[in-house]
């Protein structure tokens, strides 16, 4: 729509469906700013994720597939970054699109392109437009729900869950 200007955006990817990534941006003439890094280790991905300004999930909703949080999606919380999921599939209303709003971030439904696809262009266009005038993009999220998925708290209800079990042994 012309209200971003493409030399500032880039797309950093990395895993296994690089020439995948690369092919669909260059469907849309997108392919010059897509990065592609292959196969990383995790201690280089997580550098970079720190160094983008907003991460990206993908995944489908279908009858067969219910989405939930991934152990991507954990390692962006973590990153506190703002999160744009992208969700494919036949499904609305999966779990990611219901509560992508609490990790800071948004999701586009295929299933709901009519709603989410306005919600993901005002997302990214005020993500952008904050970057352009104070040189950072915001983050507000809901701390209480992104603890709930900690190391620390699915750890302890971890041991309480086995404790639990030992009574009942």
């Amino acid at each position: 729509e012309g209200k971003i200007d493409i030399s500032d955006i880039s797309v950093d990817y990395a895993g296994q469906n690089g020439s995948a990534i690369h092919n669909m941006a260059r469907k849309f003439k997108l392919h010059d700013i897509v990065n592609n890094y292959g196969v990383i280790g995790r201690k280089e991905a997580l550098k970079l994720q720190s160094s983008c300004a907003i991460l990206l999930l993908a995944d489908w909703n279908t009858k067969e597939n219910k989405p939930c949080w991934s152990g991507k999606a954990y390692e962006y919380m973590m990153a506190k970054k703002p999160i744009v999921f992208i969700m494919s599939g036949d499904v609305p209303g999966s779990l990611p699109s219901r509560n992508i709003n609490k990790l800071g971030g948004v999701c586009y439904e295929k299933a709901n392109n009519k709603e989410t696809i306005k919600l993901l262009k005002q997302f990214i266009l005020e993500q952008y437009n904050c970057w352009k005038k104070t040189g950072d993009i915001f983050l507000e999220r809901d701390e209480d729900y992104v603890e709930s998925f900690s190391y620390k708290k699915i750890a302890s209800n971890v041991w309480d869950l086995l404790k639990i079990s030992k009574e009942f042994l």
